[in-house]
């Protein structure tokens, strides 16, 4: 069985078992769409989508799927989170997996940017650092880059019901 790579999955499947109570805290945070943006760049690496996914379906709702562009980099298709449910979404060409034996490039962005693009970006640290790279060398302006790492937080609550708490913050 492939190790999952996140600290709460692994804290969860290591240390607790089916019956246990876990405690989690809402979304917080400012990560979110630019209003009356016409154009959106969505770059998801790896689970990284499930963060960019509700933002893509908040454009599908308000019938702008055509504003939005997605890149996803995962190591095969087979990795790639919501993938049908996202290719229903979003306009032919508008979906763009890449592999892990494909770079991301700066050519590959040019495609795809325009001047007012605003381009969101969810992954690994070191993924958002290279694509955030990526863009400064295309000279999109800082002001139209978001970023958000995908490393939550959350509370969890062993054995609360029985008075045996433990709280770890991840």
């Amino acid at each position: 069985m492939n190790e999952i790579k996140g600290v709460v999955s692994n804290e969860i499947i290591n240390n607790y078992n089916i019956g246990d109570t876990i405690l989690a805290s809402f979304p917080a945070g400012t990560f979110q769409l630019v209003e009356n943006s016409k154009h959106h760049l969505f770059i998801g690496g790896g689970v990284g989508i499930t963060v960019l996914l509700s933002m893509i379906h908040e454009l599908n709702k308000q019938g702008k799927s055509n504003d939005a562009i997605l890149i996803h980099c995962v190591h095969s298709e087979e990795y790639a989170a919501f993938n049908d449910e996202l290719k229903s979404i979003l306009p032919e060409g508008h979906y763009q997996l890449f592999f892990k034996d494909q770079r991301l490039g700066k050519d590959d962005l040019e495609k795809v940017l325009e001047a007012n693009t605003q381009v969101y970006i969810c992954g690994s640290v070191p993924f958002m650092d290279k694509m955030e790279g990526l863009l400064v060398e295309c000279g999109h302006p800082s002001s139209q880059i978001h970023i958000e790492a995908f490393q939550p937080t959350l509370s969890i609550i062993k054995g609360a019901v029985k008075d045996e708490a433990e709280t770890k913050v991840l």
